[in-house]
């Protein structure tokens, strides 16, 4: 009973060997064609294949640089220069909160304790 059973097992085996093994000659020859085609490429174009990857990856960085750069004018134009006003407002309020009341204040606290 037992080695019917295995004898049963080992036909099977056999029968889905002979199966997938029918086209191993076929995926052989194919995986054969594929690396001497490989190698073709990597001894005769393999500097003009580098080339051209890093030619795309230069491109790739500078249109990265270019985009940074749009948007850098776009937030300048857009966003920062509607509140230049404002800022001239609060710049000149600093000049004439420091430069007038305040230098002239620490001009007459100096000019008593000089005395």
């Amino acid at each position: 009973m037992k080695y019917v059973k295995a004898r049963s097992t080992l036909s099977q085996s056999i029968k889905l060997l002979q199966k997938t093994s029918s086209d191993l000659p076929v995926k052989v020859t194919n995986i054969l064609s594929a690396i001497d085609a490989a190698e073709y490429l990597i001894t005769n174009n393999a500097s003009y294949v580098v080339k051209q990857e890093a030619k795309g990856f230069v491109q790739t960085l500078v249109g990265y640089f270019q985009q940074y750069t749009n948007w850098v004018k776009n937030s300048l134009t857009a966003e920062v220069a509607q509140c230049k006003p404002i800022s001239n407002i609060v710049d000149s309020a600093e000049i004439v909160a420091c430069s007038f009341i305040i230098d002239s204040v620490n001009t007459f606290w100096f000019g008593l304790g000089g005395c």
